[in-house]
């Protein structure tokens, strides 16, 4: 362990370094010098909970605050052999060159919708990236490298997990518009982005292969410089959505690429579609997982834009497209299914998934020499449920419960034999498991988190808590919560269920009333242009996400972070306390009474009131089964 001169050197050096000002170097010399003293006279080492009570206790008030702040300073070297991010700022003064370029990035967003407040924000964010660079050997923006970028990440990271989040969206802002106006390399913000994502693998960890495979292509690919390939991406894209493709595919391809652009410049490549085919086989499931087929046909669907100028869905597709190579008699029967199906209402992503499962249901049965799906055979099903493998039984499930619906639209249909679809078994059934309600020590450390709360972050904790325990809305429902769902005279909530749509009215407590009233009054900012209730504790005061609510449970320390939990306790309680189950279904906003069943069957307190001993039922072990 580091001795204590040493760790306050490190202190003070790291306080030069980030160009603090020399007052405040001194108060935390004095500081240090004061406390080993005070430690000397105790005859005992430095500790954090030592020095605070010592700092608390006889500390003059106008000191009080910096003294803290340089106790927790010498306590980050003891802790993590440096002084952690969030207790350092950059104090000293920006060159006039970085000033300047900082001045048009903000009259640039002149006209854009941030508040004063929030402009002011971004304004400390930038400087402090800045000064950042500045004290790390970075003397000109011009010189910023992907290696600095990655030493900020991990400083911005020992931060609060929001400011992070908040400051790393801010800077790759700010790095586009420097790599607009040519001041840094283009994609150093995706870089940022993607950084504690770990979706890098460098080539020193793929096989020797490899590494000598896109050794030998990299002449080749510096044909296509990076920097082009990266310009590319936003035309491809939007290709992608002029041809029809939904958001969702749209946003994952943009991503792929993404990544695989920052394997290129931190490997000095260009583009060269060798190189991504050996990249993808490589580390494509390690990056992407079950998402690495999609990328293939990304890049296969990125090379048509490349050298056609333009996309073709069906180019790639019609090579594995086995709907298209099937008899016209599979494939009058598949098209008046889905037809049916699209009556129904079935989603296109359905619709395009029992196509699929279909034609591969009918390639089997073709392959067997039949000519029509009348001399289908229960053996002919089973065979093919037999080699059709999955990697889990939930998908084959899946996968054989579309095929059982072909066969009984055809079974109605009089196409197939009648009950053919027997030949076709379930073969996975749901589990069931306990219900986890909260325990009585996670209901005692609420209590006490919400009479203790103080700041805006536990003011806005406390009123998610008290939501939480006296109501059945999940996070998605608290977290949309807005002005107009709240009836303060009656003591109602008024709201339509994210989830389901289904429109409750809901009592409020006093607790839930009063909390929701003292954050909404000291802690949420006012004159907001949404009426959200809980919004986020810095500019620009956006609504949140359900991630808000399991955070909450985290800052609280309790023994689960699902939110969740909340509303299964809210259901168990109100079966316990003689609720009916079409009345706690009510409660809960089901339509169906039958999911009220876990509630009562996987009662685990309740379940343990049910065994019997053998004794008592007149069953008796007549061997020692561990003799």
């Amino acid at each position: 362990m580091v001795n204590y001169n040493d760790a306050v050197s490190i202190v003070i050096a790291t306080l030069n370094q980030y160009q603090y000002s020399q007052r405040i170097i001194k108060m935390n010399r004095r500081c240090y010098s004061e406390l080993s003293a005070v430690l000397s006279d105790q005859n005992t080492d430095f500790s954090l909970s030592i020095a605070l009570t010592w700092c608390e206790n006889s500390v003059s008030k106008n000191n009080k605050a910096a003294y803290k702040s340089a106790i927790h300073r010498l306590n980050d070297v003891y802790m993590h052999d440096h002084v952690l991010g969030q207790h350092l700022k950059f104090g000293g003064i920006l060159p006039n060159d970085w000033k300047e370029i900082i001045k048009l990035y903000f009259q640039a967003l002149a006209d854009s919708s941030y508040s004063d407040e929030t402009k002011r924000h971004v304004e400390y964010v930038i400087t402090q990236f800045c000064g950042f660079l500045l004290c790390n050997n970075t003397d000109s923006l011009k010189k910023l490298d992907f290696g600095m970028l990655g030493e900020y990440n991990r400083y911005a990271k020992e931060l609060t997990s929001y400011h992070y989040r908040n400051m790393i969206g801010l800077v790759c802002r700010f790095l586009d518009y420097l790599a607009d106006r040519g001041i840094c390399r283009k994609g150093m913000s995706i870089y940022l982005h993607y950084y504690e994502w770990d979706k890098y693998i460098p080539l020193t960890q793929m096989t020797l292969e490899t590494q000598e495979f896109i050794s030998s292509r990299r002449s080749i690919s510096l044909e296509f410089p990076v920097e082009d390939f990266l310009s590319t991406i936003p035309d491809f894209v939007n290709e992608l959505t002029c041809a029809g493709y939904n958001p969702d595919v749209v946003s994952r391809a943009r991503y792929h690429l993404h990544i695989f652009f920052i394997f290129l410049v931190m490997e000095n490549l260009g583009y060269d579609r060798q190189i991504a085919e050996v990249w993808l086989k490589n580390v494509g499931e390690n990056l992407f997982h079950r998402d690495a087929p999609v990328a293939r046909r990304v890049f296969d669907m990125y090379e048509d834009y490349v050298n056609e100028g333009g996309i073709i869905p069906t180019h790639h597709r019609e090579k594995n497209n086995i709907y298209s190579k099937l008899p016209e008699w599979c494939k009058t029967e598949i098209d008046i299914f889905l037809n049916n199906k699209r009556k129904e209402g079935v989603s296109k992503n359905t619709l395009y998934n029992l196509k699929n499962i279909c034609s591969k249901f009918c390639q089997h049965i073709v392959s067997t020499g039949i000519h029509s799906l009348s001399e289908l055979t229960p053996k002919i099903v089973k065979d093919f449920n037999i080699n059709n493998k999955h990697v889990s039984f939930q998908g084959k499930n899946s996968y054989n419960r579309g095929i059982r619906n072909f066969l009984i639209h055809m079974e109605l249909r009089g196409t197939v034999p009648s009950g053919i679809s027997y030949a076709l078994p379930c073969c996975y059934a749901g589990s069931e498991t306990i219900v986890e309600i909260l325990s009585d020590d996670d209901i005692n450390l609420i209590q006490a988190y919400c009479k203790n709360a103080n700041s805006p972050l536990e003011l806005r904790n406390a009123a998610i808590f008290q939501i939480g325990m006296t109501t059945p809305f999940r996070a998605s429902d608290v977290v949309n919560l807005k002005r107009e769902n709240l009836d303060f005279k009656n003591h109602l909530f008024h709201i339509v269920q994210k989830k389901t749509g289904v429109k409750q009215i809901v009592p409020m407590s006093v607790t839930a009333g009063n909390a929701i009233f003292r954050y909404l009054k000291d802690a949420r900012p006012k004159d907001l242009p949404h009426s959200f209730i809980f919004v986020s504790t810095r500019a620009p005061y956006g609504p949140l996400d359900s991630s808000a609510c399991n955070n909450a449970m985290i800052d609280a320390k309790l023994s689960t972070t699902q939110f969740h939990t909340f509303r299964k306790t809210f259901g168990t309680k109100a079966l316990r306390n003689g609720a009916t189950s079409t009345e706690t279904a009510e409660l809960l906003g089901h339509t169906d009474e039958k999911t009220v069943h876990r509630y009562i069957m996987l009662d685990s307190e309740r379940m343990r009131l049910c065994p019997l001993s053998l004794k008592d039922t007149g069953l008796e072990m007549e061997v020692d089964v561990y003799e």
